[in-house]
């Protein structure tokens, strides 16, 4: 299988709403998601259309707790070792 590689042009823009996605867990934690956009690049390419025949969202996921009180307690002191 071979796959072609078309040429990519970057896209200026400008961010008009950047909010969180806020979801409440049933412990009471408030789990706060959004995606933040860094760069933006369509194909030099076209369908008969006229749309681009490609488009590439370069990003990242910001995620943040609001964790209540009532659970937080003294950070554990073993290392952290995942399976």
């Amino acid at each position: 299988m071979t796959f072609q590689t078309l040429p990519m042009i970057e896209m200026d823009f400008a961010v008009m709403n950047e909010d969180f996605s806020r979801y409440l867990l049933h412990d009471g934690t408030i789990l706060k998601v959004k995606i933040v956009v860094k760069k933006i690049l369509r194909s030099a390419e076209s369908t008969a259309q006229g749309y681009p025949a490609s488009i590439s969202i370069d990003s990242i996921n910001a995620v943040a707790a609001i964790v209540p009180q009532s659970l937080k307690r003294e950070p554990s002191r073993e290392p952290w070792d995942p399976p």
